[in-house]
């Protein structure tokens, strides 16, 4: 029996409501931060980078940030899902160790339930996430990266801090490639928002989804734009794509949609004639709608519409499963109103999410002492919305939303991604993790809107090709 192979597990061993913290992460932690602060300097030299000094303090707030999560998810928060996918991968990292054949069939095995082998059911029963596949997915970085670190939980998280800050120099470089006028506003929008400094660096599905988008974005512009390198950011990309695909397809979707609009705006802004640029952006537009209607009742009806129904009822139904269990433990709970999983329905809560997502909770919604800096800071986001939307005017915000193509990619993404957000979240607890996808999309269209509000007259410039 399979049994008979693995670990001698007990009830304690499952238990992933107590502290995971050891003693020994005291001396652990500061020797990994510098050894991971050198390793990263001496990669970017490499590279020629000029910006280390600033890529250390990127890397620094990181580390925070991850160590920072695991002991709210350790003292203020236990049993949450940091110490869930930590323990769960724990377990798995003990199997390969014991079992190496059972462990590597657990380690590709996709995690839906249909995926697992009838043998290894009983293996996985007193797991918290091997179902389903999104947070299996969670559990094997988790796993993977125990091994370089005596399985030290905060080490874990500063594995996956490190990870996700490459991507993100990526991001930020390639951002800057593009903008270079917004320099000095761009790591406001990439290393310095705090939620994302403290949510999107340790052992959540929200570290590796930002990263994920971070990498995806840069493939894009590598492949479609300056076309080097293709082969390699094809198989980033496409190693991005499914991992947002698994994970949070929305996020994809709502990412994918976007991304078509900006390649095929960016080509026709080559035209001189403002005028056959607008046309042909309505044409474009009114383009993918046609195919995404003719997709949905003629070519791919059962697909393609079982699909979006499906993201839609999974959100819904995680937004009301939240609701219900921040309502019972008196958590800070928003309500948008009864939503159905639909389209219609969806189309119809969209102000209401988009303005959630971005600028709530409201300070006065905080009940909370954590709650309060997000307030703060949804609240500064507003305040900067505010500014722009004042310095550049009403129509001309509006004008270089539909000039731009960049800005257009920015602004579809954010409407879509925090209409997604705002319907499946019902909880501040979960939206400050859930909305960090596209706060830097959001932030780095308002910097580009008032650096062009600024310019008055200058276009801005358009992605290199």
């Amino acid at each position: 029996m399979v049994f008979l192979t693995l670990p001698n597990f007990t009830d304690l061993d499952f238990n992933f409501q107590r502290s995971m913290l050891e003693y020994y992460e005291i001396i652990l932690v500061p020797i990994y931060w510098i050894l991971l602060l050198k390793i990263t300097v001496r990669i970017l030299k490499k590279r020629g980078d000029n910006e280390i000094t600033l890529a250390k303090k990127a890397l620094n707030l990181k580390f925070i940030g991850a160590i920072l999560g695991t002991l709210i998810f350790n003292l203020y928060y236990p049993g949450g899902d940091t110490t869930a996918y930590y323990n769960d991968g724990r377990l798995l990292n003990s199997i390969f160790l014991h079992d190496p054949i059972i462990g590597l069939r657990m380690f590709f095995t996709g995690g839906n339930e249909d995926s697992w082998a009838s043998d290894l059911l009983p293996i996985i029963d007193n797991f918290r996430f091997a179902i389903p596949a999104n947070t299996w997915l969670v559990c094997k970085f988790a796993a993977f990266l125990e091994f370089f670190c005596f399985r030290s939980m905060l080490v874990t998280s500063m594995l996956f801090a490190h990870i996700s800050f490459f991507c993100l120099w990526r991001f930020y470089k390639k951002i800057n490639e593009i903008f270079p006028q917004i320099k000095k506003y761009s790591p406001y929008a990439i290393f310095y928002v705090p939620s994302l400094v403290l949510w999107g660096s340790g052992i959540l599905k929200d570290t590796i989804c930002i990263s994920a988008l971070a990498l995806l974005f840069v493939s894009v512009h590598q492949i479609f734009f300056k076309k080097e390198k293709v082969f390699k950011w094809l198989l980033l990309g496409l190693y991005s794509a499914y991992l947002l695909a698994v994970i949070k397809s929305y996020i994809l979707l709502s990412f994918g949609g976007a991304i078509m609009i900006w390649v095929s705006f960016s080509y026709v802004e080559k035209n001189k004639s403002a005028f056959r640029q607008l046309v042909s952006k309505i044409i474009i537009s009114l383009g993918v709608l046609v195919i995404f209607a003719i997709g949905i009742a003629k070519v791919g009806t059962q697909i393609i519409q079982s699909q979006i129904e499906e993201i839609l009822k999974q959100s819904t139904m995680t937004g009301q499963y939240l609701k219900f269990v921040a309502t019972k433990n008196d958590g800070s709970v928003y309500d948008i109103g009864t939503i159905e999983p639909t389209l219609g329905s969806f189309a119809k809560k969209m102000p209401a999410a988009i303005n959630v997502t971005l600028f709530r909770p409201y300070i006065w919604e905080s009940r909370k002492p954590i709650m309060l800096f997000s307030a703060l800071e949804s609240t500064a986001i507003l305040l900067l919305f505010l500014y722009v939307l004042f310095k550049s005017r009403v129509y001309r915000f509006i004008g270089l939303i539909i000039k731009n193509s960049f800005i257009t990619f920015c602004f579809i993404y954010t409407v879509i991604f925090a209409t997604f957000v705002g319907i499946s979240s019902f909880n501040f607890g979960t939206l400050v993790r859930y909305k960090i996808p596209c706060l830097p999309f959001f932030l780095l269209m308002l910097f580009l809107i008032l650096a062009e509000s600024k310019k008055k007259k200058s276009p801005l410039p358009e992605p290199a090709q």
